[in-house]
């Protein structure tokens, strides 16, 4: 609050003199400030004057006290009431018109506000300090007018919204007025009272309204921080905000209607007059009554008139007409007022605010209901009494009374229901907020009907469902409304649900996710689910658990034995053991709690925590001390305890825990997180366990790292978890295990081998990976059998024979090839040999069949052995592919036949690289494997040439597949890949493993072999081979060696007689006449062209000097077809005199070239390139070459390639291509191929290109292969025709520039430089502004060229020194306006000579200029050279 200035001293003292009270001083201060307009330092002088009363003495009344009294109450008074007046007048509905008269101060809404928050907090001071006084009733009714005002105001806009929107700044004091206090001045002239907070330093008036309306510094909070909780669920209503203007006048209505009502604390007197009565009248002028208006209107509720003072007129003619109404009229205009405040606040939501108007109306009329009128005298009317006996019988306000405040009086606004429709609205809306207030709403439903408050209580639990507080807080409401309704029904009801909403409240506690309708209808089976994350939530505790069962009737039998399980099953339950031995004899029933015990052991306990699993197996034995698996758990138990694990777990094993015991440790995990549903499946967690690393999981089960699963041990595979153990240190810890787990020792051996062997298998792998070198032999042999040695120990270890000699086996099978393997297969052979003794002494029938299982497994043991030393042979020469090959082969000609596989396989290898880089021969190989069967080398040679030399003929492709055996023959031959030549390159090598004259005489036999059994071409290829390895001297001793190739000749012609169906002999074919055979030949068979061929064929090999015959001969030849033959035939006719005088050569010559180009481009395979070569080879060596139509061919050939769709065909253009390369220039053949060009889109002459070049890499392939075509192949002449083609046309970029980029346009550059017609394409470039590439492409051309070329360039372009000086000389330009033109856009400047030279004046200096531009080209700038090639080349 803010403070009062000091009364000043010289004032005090006057005042003493004049024998005035400092009450009275004050008194006098109340009253100038009233009548200046300064109500603020009237209120805070009026507070000053309160809290300065001293207690009341009860004997002199007339003592200074008692005066002090008067004046303070006198002072609070008159205050009270002027600043009612001024408030009524500033909501008066007559506000313009006020202003206009200039009699209406400027205050602003908040302004108001605080005027009224200050007023009630002086008048409840006073209430405090009249509370032993009879002055308190009075104060009162002030208090709870202006309380009501105040609460009324705050719902406006310029109340609580104003304060927490603040769209404006405070206002200053109102319309100017000055500091001192005094009336200033309005922009009209007007004067209006101002509100300063002291009369030296004024302050706004909204700044005391802040202060006292509870606003207070946010960084001072620690009054409301405690505070706070108590009325945290008080109710507020919060209805729409009110406008100020309308509310206010209503409010100000009533409160002036209420103050002139009298009452029995009045004395019957109107207003406050009976108040000052009694405390008497002031002498000084301050206390003279101010002067009362006429009353123009009486019982209207508005008004105004003209007064004296500050122009109050609405307010003064307001209180002139409540100072004329009589006691009832007065009722009639409360009522009236009330009810239109009410409706007002009522339809704007403020049900609690109406309710309270009516409860201050109400109170105020009952209290006036005992002041009676008279009528005519003191003595009552008759109609008077009864009035008032109904009223005084109905509580003081009469039903005719009650109607008319619930009346309308205004049709804008609806009348009022009644107060039982407003206390059910804001019983509604209480209900809806988050807090209850109890209080407010019990009451408030005692106003109601039972059956509709249980109505809005209902409703209101059932949308309480997730606040538990609050359904708790409405449930003892309607328990306690039960009550005083009388309805036990309702009452056990309520009981209910509150203890539903307790227990939903401790489960929201322990974050637990359950339905509240389970609770509220609960069914056992359906709350059991709860009960486990309930224990693991509450630590455990039995207790809460056993209440939880007892309110909602579930099974406390159910709930022990969950406890239980879990005090078995999480393991940081402390006190395990005391827990469950505590309450486990509480269960009557031994069968569930034997079942608890199992399902603990079997899915709760963990298979690392040895000491509960302990724990649960002796509680499991006392229940069932026969059970001999029980037994059998605590046996193996006992060994384990004493046991460390030595490998780490799998994640799979921790996988397999974790989904064993998901079910209750999903459950721990979910009371430690709170993240997950109580009774939601473990699917979902199961699928993220299994995405866990793991690490993770080893951090849940941390004794996993030195104890194994016990689960899995004694369940049905126990060699899961022991395999990884097993090793020679731990083999006779884990022994003792084979009693309990039943068993066999001999299965813990082999196991540990199987497991040694893996692990060794594995280091091989790794050392594969990290040896590329190295073979899979090298790694096994070349250590000692350490690892069998090993192994050898644990074998004697086992006690059944039958037992080791299978571990043997399966140890020799997994060892690699090496000495292991071999010693572990002797080893088995010696056990059997043991084996085999032991069954000797076997009773019968047993011991023979014992005897023949024993001598099937040494037979195994013998055919393994063999393949163990063909493998390590096979390794150890890197010829591990063929082990296939020796797959189950016991010996005999299964065996030759693999290793005679061998033998092909690496016998072209053995030829091309005879020594082998440091291998072994292959007829080593050979040997040393032939040895593991029994085979000498000798026999195995034998073996594979008969077999190669009586294999059947493969012949080889023919151009005309029609050509005679021995043709074809000698064709495949010629092939390095077919087969007839890989079988003479093995016959070969076979035969070095003999000594020369073994291996002639081995032959020659074969060859001369008496009977029909081995064909003439299989003879021949004995004798071929023989001349290949064997000299004329090395043959002579068996045979004359020209006596041997003529029989190699007869041979070859006895297979092609027997091809065409002749019958001859060798003898008879040997003695005949060469050339009478041949002509007696072709007179019978001449239709026929084999016939014909043969008959060809003895003409050349014998020189038959018969033209006639082959001019008969070729031409059947070349009606059938064989080309290619009539082209190698005339190849050799052309050389031999005897055939010169022959005139058709040269027609021929054209019939066979013309064929063979024909079928070439008819080919499908990828052999023509070699017939194509082959056949301009035979052109190229002919006389007749300048004598063959190479138009005839060039057409032939385009047609066939222009026939082939959209492209050309490319094996045929590439053909016409190589004519005009390779036969004599013929212009029309160039016409015709320029013809084809030129009809060509730009992409199909590029593709043309491409197939160009592609025939010059084949042809330069075919030269390196010795076919000589004498052929420039960087320019050829059909390549620089399509090129001349592209300068003509000037299509470079189209043509050139497509993909694949580079290789035509490489191509393209070297022709035209190589052949000087770079002009064209330099000037394209430079027509297209592409400098930079002519001036690349001139370089490029001067760079391929000496120095002399580019100085006789530069005389032809004018170009000459100015002077004998080498270091001064300047190139002079002339020759042209583009040379001028290029000299313009050059960087360097050329001085010009005093004369221009051309080359038809003979270029210009001598030899000397010659040699000065010689040595100056190499100083030429690029620029420099691209003028001096364009002026020199145009």
């Amino acid at each position: 609050m803010l403070g009062l200035p000091q009364i000043p001293t010289k004032v005090k003292t006057l005042s003493s003199m004049l024998r005035f009270s400092s009450a009275r001083l004050r008194q006098m201060v109340v009253a100038k400030c009233l009548s200046l307009g300064l109500y603020s330092m009237a209120l805070d002088m009026c507070q000053q004057l309160i809290e300065g009363l001293k207690p009341l003495p009860h004997t002199a009344a007339a003592s200074s006290t008692s005066d002090e009294w008067n004046v303070a109450i006198h002072a609070l008074v008159s205050c009270e009431r002027e600043l009612s007046a001024f408030l009524a007048n500033l909501a008066s509905g007559d506000m313009d018109a006020a202003d206009q008269r200039g009699n209406h101060p400027a205050l602003s809404g908040r302004s108001q506000g605080s005027l009224i928050s200050r007023l009630a907090s002086v008048c409840q001071a006073a209430c405090l300090k009249c509370a032993s006084h009879g002055y308190i009733a009075s104060f009162l009714d002030s208090y709870a007018c202006w309380e009501l005002t105040q609460t009324i105001f705050s719902q406006t806009t310029d109340g609580d919204f104003a304060l927490l929107t603040k769209q404006t700044p405070p206002p200053t004091v109102a319309n100017g007025a000055s500091g001192n206090g005094s009336v200033g001045q309005n922009q009209n002239g007007a004067t209006s009272r101002a509100l300063p907070g002291s009369s030296c330093n004024p302050a706004p008036v909204e700044s005391e309204h802040m202060e006292l309306s509870g606003t207070e510094d946010p960084k001072d909070s620690s009054s409301s921080s405690w505070l706070g909780p108590l009325f945290l669920n008080a109710y507020t209503e919060r209805g729409l905000v009110l406008d100020t203007e309308r509310t206010m006048h209503l409010t100000y209505r009533l409160v002036s209607a209420l103050r002139w009502l009298p009452t029995t604390e009045t004395c019957g007197k109107n207003g406050d007059a009976g108040l000052l009565d009694s405390v008497g009248s002031f002498s000084s002028e301050a206390a003279e009554p101010k002067n009362k208006e006429p009353l123009r209107n009486k019982g209207s509720g508005s008004g105004s008139g003209s007064g004296s003072g500050h122009g109050y007129d609405y307010a003064r003619s307001d209180e002139a007409m409540l100072s004329l109404l009589g006691v009832e009229d007065m009722r009639y205009e409360v009522i009236q007022r009330s009810s239109a405040l009410a409706a007002h606040l009522a339809q704007n939501r403020h049900w609690i605010l109406a309710v309270h108007v009516f409860e201050l109306a109400t109170s105020y009329l009952a209290r006036s209901s005992f002041v009676c009128q008279a009528s005519g005298g003191s003595a009552y009317a008759n109609d008077a009494l009864d009035e008032q006996r109904q009223r005084l019988t109905a509580g003081g306000v009469s039903a005719d009374e009650m109607a008319a405040f619930f009346g309308s009086y205004d049709s804008a606004v609806p009348p009022l229901a009644d107060v039982q429709t407003l206390v059910s609205k804001s019983l509604q809306r209480s209900l809806q907020q988050r807090g209850i207030d109890s209080v407010f709403v019990f009451s408030s439903m005692l106003m109601e009907p039972p059956a509709k408050a249980y109505q809005y209580l209902s409703t209101a639990m059932s949308h309480s469902g997730l606040l538990p507080a609050r359904v708790i807080a409405l449930a003892n409401i309607g328990a306690a409304c039960s009550l005083v309704w009388q309805q036990q029904a309702l009452l056990d009801r309520c009981r209910t649900v509150a203890a539903a909403a307790r227990w939903s409240e401790q489960l929201q506690l322990l974050q637990l996710k359950f339905d509240v309708a389970l609770l509220n209808d609960p069914k056992p089976e359906l709350l059991e689910p709860l009960v486990r994350p309930m224990l693991l939530k509450t630590g455990m505790d039995i207790t809460a658990l056993l209440e939880f069962a007892d309110a909602f009737r579930l099974d406390e039998t159910f709930v022990v034995l969950e406890y239980i399980l879990l005090c078995c099953s999480v393991a940081d339950v402390d006190g395990y053991q005391a827990r469950i031995l505590g309450i486990a004899g509480e269960i009557a029933n031994a069968k569930l709690l034997e079942r608890t015990y199992v399902e603990a052991l079997e899915n709760g306990v963990s298979t690392y925590d040895y000491e509960r699993l302990q724990f649960v197996v002796q509680r499991l034995h006392e229940l069932r001390p026969q059970d001999r698996i029980i037994g059998k758990y605590a046996a193996v138990l006992d060994i384990l305890c004493s046991y460390d694990r030595h490998t780490p777990p799998t994640r799979e094993e921790l996988l397999v825990e974790q989904s064993r015991t998901h079910s209750l440790q999903s459950a721990v995990r979910e009371a430690a997180t709170g993240s997950a549903d109580a009774n939601t499946a473990g699917g979902d967690r199961i699928m993220a366990a299994a995405d866990s690393s793991w690490q993770d999981l080893l951090a849940s089960y941390p004794l996993a790292r030195k104890r194994i699963p016990f689960h899995s041990l004694v369940n049905s595979s126990p060699w899961t978890t022991l395999l990884p153990e097993l090793s020679v240190e731990t083999i006779e810890l884990l022994l003792p295990l084979s009693g309990p787990l039943e068993l066999s020792e001999d299965d813990f051996y082999m196991n540990l081998i199987d497991s040694m062997l893996k692990r060794w298998k594995a280091d091989n792998a790794l050392t594969d990976g990290a040896s590329d070198t190295l073979t899979a032999y090298e790694l096994a042999a070349n250590r000692t059998p350490t690892q069998f040695n090993t192994v050898q120990q644990l074998i004697r270890c086992f006690k059944d024979p039958e037992a080791a000699i299978s571990t043997i086996k399966h140890l020799a099978d997994e060892l690699p090839c090496g000495p292991d393997r071999m010693a572990a297969l002797k080893l088995g052979m010696k056990l059997l040999h043991k084996w085999g003794q032991y069954i000797r002494r076997m009773s019968q029938p047993e011991s023979a069949t014992m005897m023949a299982k024993a001598e099937t497994i040494y037979f195994h043991f013998e055919k393994s052995y063999a393949a163990a030393k063909t493998e390590t042979s096979l390794r150890r020469r890197g010829l591990e592919k063929y082990l296939p090959l020796f797959l189950d082969v016991g010996g005999g000609d299964a065996a030759i036949a693999s290793l005679a596989s061998v033998f092909e396989g690496e016998c072209e290898h053995a030829t091309r690289d005879p020594g082998g880089k440091g291998k072994e021969p292959l007829h080593a190989t050979l040997q040393n494997l032939a040895s593991i069967y029994d085979i000498g080398l000798s026999t195995l040679a034998e073996k594979l040439l008969s077999r190669y030399l009586e294999a059947p003929v493969v012949y080889g492709r023919s151009p005309e597949r029609l050509d005679l055996p021995s043709m074809r023959y000698q064709a495949a031959l010629r092939q390095p890949s077919s087969h007839e030549a890989v079988i003479r390159r093995r016959i070969v090598y076979i035969l070095r493993m003999y000594p020369a004259a073994d291996a002639v005489k081995y032959m020659m036999d074969f060859a001369y072999a008496p009977g029909g059994g081995v064909s003439c071409l299989n003879r021949a290829r004995a004798l071929a081979i023989l001349f290949s390895f064997a000299s004329d001297k090395e043959i002579s001793p068996l045979q004359a060696p020209e006596s041997v190739r003529r029989y190699f000749q007869a041979l070859l012609y006895l297979a092609d007689f027997e091809h065409v169906g002749i019958p001859q002999t060798t003898a008879d074919f040997l003695n005949c006449d060469k050339a009478a055979l041949a002509r007696s030949i072709w007179v019978d068979n001449h239709e026929d062209p084999n016939v014909a061929q043969l008959v060809c064929n003895m003409c050349l090999d014998f020189v038959v000097q018969d033209c006639g015959l082959l001019l008969h001969i070729l031409p059947r030849l070349s009606d059938s077809g064989r080309f290619f033959y009539v082209a190698h035939v005339l190849s050799i006719v052309s050389s031999l005199s005897c055939y010169a005088s022959i005139a058709d050569l040269a027609a021929l010559w054209n019939q066979a070239v013309v064929g063979c180009f024909a079928q070439l481009v008819q080919r499908t395979d990828g052999t023509w390139i070699e017939d194509l070569f082959s056949v301009l080879g035979l052109c190229i060596r002919s006389r007749y070459l300048p004598d063959m139509d190479s138009l005839a061919i060039v057409r032939l050939l385009l047609q066939k390639a222009d026939g082939q769709g959209v492209a050309p065909c490319t094996r045929g253009f590439q053909m016409a291509c190589a004519v005009l390369d390779v036969f004599p220039h013929r212009g029309s053949a160039e016409q015709l191929f320029l013809g084809f060009i030129g009809d060509m889109e730009p992409d199909r002459v590029h593709r043309c290109i491409l197939d160009v070049l592609e025939l010059s890499e084949n042809a330069r392939t075919a030269t390196m292969r010795g076919t000589q075509l004498f052929v420039d192949w960087e320019t050829t002449r059909s390549l620089s025709l399509i090129f001349d083609h592209v300068d003509a046309i000037g299509a470079h970029e189209l043509v050139l520039l497509r993909p694949p980029l580079g290789k035509a346009v490489r191509a393209f550059v070297q022709n035209r430089i190589r052949l000087d017609k770079l002009a064209s394409t330099v000037n394209s470039c430079l027509d297209r502004n592409k400098r930079q590439i002519a001036i690349q492409l001139v370089c490029q051309y001067y760079e391929s060229r000496s120095a002399e070329v580019l100085a006789a360039d530069a005389r032809r372009a004018g170009f000459a020194p100015s002077g004998p000086d080498e270091e001064s000389l300047l190139l002079s330009g002339g020759g042209g306006s583009k040379a001028r033109e290029y000299e313009d856009a050059n960087s360097t400047t050329h001085s010009l000579g005093s004369e221009t030279h051309n080359e038809d004046d003979g270029g210009g200096g001598g030899p000397d200029d010659t040699s000065v531009i010689v040595r100056l080209a190499t100083r030429l700038s690029d620029q420099q050279k691209l003028s001096i090639y364009v002026n020199s080349h145009n």
